[in-house]
């Protein structure tokens, strides 16, 4: 889908289910079943499609010299945030503050890179090749 549509679009939609589900979760439900439904909202945006179109965004973004760094870069500031977020939330919580810790450690960073993406260029054309030359046949060379 987000070859017929665009990377950048499909971004912001996971984006957005991710700040939604997010919001949902942490700040909003009070019930078991509106739980249920920003957890699958949150799960929809996730489910493994937020960070691979991101990561493919990034790619198609820069030049092909330095796609692996930016590769590299994306998983790398992913890993960050799992690393600090945990400790930062739980320290948060252990106030016993939920919603206030929910609120700094997933609701206002989610936002943060909703905005960011919106920001972004549009990729019309990805830079990848469909089929580099070492894959190439001597024939097709």
């Amino acid at each position: 889908m987000a070859d017929r549509v665009g990377r950048k679009y499909m971004v912001v939609l996971t984006s957005a289910l991710v700040a939604a589900g997010s919001a949902g979760m942490f700040l909003l439900t009070t019930s078991y079943s509106g739980l249920i439904a920003s957890t699958f909202i949150f799960g929809a945006g996730w489910g493994g499609v937020y960070v691979d179109i991101l990561v493919a965004l990034g790619q198609d973004s820069v030049s092909d010299t330095v796609v692996g760094a930016v590769t590299g870069f994306l998983f790398f500031i992913f890993n960050v945030g799992t690393i600090i977020g945990g400790p930062l939330y739980g320290a948060l919580l252990g106030s016993n503050h939920f919603r206030l810790a929910s609120t700094v450690s997933v609701v206002i960073p989610t936002l943060i890179a909703l905005i960011v993406v919106l920001f972004t260029r549009s990729v019309t054309r990805s830079n990848i090749e469909e089929r580099p030359k070492f894959l190439s046949s001597p024939s097709d060379r």
